[in-house]
């Protein structure tokens, strides 16, 4: 009952960014059109079957609601630079570009989310918006700002390879995890736990923890 009125919210949400974002629907249409046939979970599936050594996918997707309310706790602006790792279609990444405006780099190993999110991209032209084809783990983000990562699904032994990547984001940035705290990976003391709070998924509540890089 309790997911079903969050999102019969979260539908009421999206309509609203629709009626005052044009530009964010007609990104938002095209990105769902193209899943009208084959679903994000089922490519996520195709991917694990035919790369299965690379089996570090079970597909998620942050609720836009909850998105505003991590983002609006952070202060980010369009001075900022944000990366998602596991971006998946990139529906997240389309929001931070036309509500927030700030540059937004998408990384996510699946070809088949990063091919269509970047036909999205090209169609409407937009600017300060990046996908990357690539391991979260290999990730460079020296020149990171903020640093999102809903990685609820990924096993212990990925995360610990995940935080040398983590790493590499510059002294001050930060670092959003949903379910756990970096620092329950990590061996030295690279982050810090801000602040952490609950917020809602689809599939119920979870503790998002805000690290700042020391």
């Amino acid at each position: 009952m309790i997911n079903a009125a969050f999102k019969l919210y979260e539908r009421i949400c999206i309509c609203f960014y629709y009626l005052t974002n044009p530009r964010f629907f007609a990104t938002d249409f095209l990105c769902l059109l193209q899943y009208a046939v084959s679903n994000p979970f089922s490519l996520c599936d195709n991917y694990n079957r035919l790369y299965p050594e690379n089996r570090t996918q079970c597909y998620g997707e942050t609720p836009l609601t909850t998105l505003k309310q991590v983002i609006g706790s952070l202060a980010i602006s369009s001075d900022d630079t944000v990366y998602e790792l596991g971006c998946g279609r990139g529906r997240t990444m389309f929001w931070l570009h036309h509500f927030i405006g700030c540059r937004v780099i998408g990384i996510d190993i699946n070809p088949f989310f990063i091919k269509r999110a970047q036909r999205v991209k090209n169609i409407l032209s937009l600017q300060n918006l990046k996908f990357k084809q690539s391991f979260m783990h290999k990730a460079d983000l020296s020149d990171a700002n903020l640093v999102y990562l809903y990685g609820t699904s990924l096993h212990d032994e990925y995360i610990v390879e995940l935080v040398e990547a983590l790493k590499t984001i510059p002294t001050g940035a930060r670092l959003v995890s949903v379910s756990y705290s970096i620092l329950d990976y990590a061996s030295d003391s690279d982050f810090v736990v801000e602040r952490k709070f609950k917020a809602r998924f689809h599939w119920g509540r979870a503790t998002v923890y805000v690290h700042r890089r020391i």
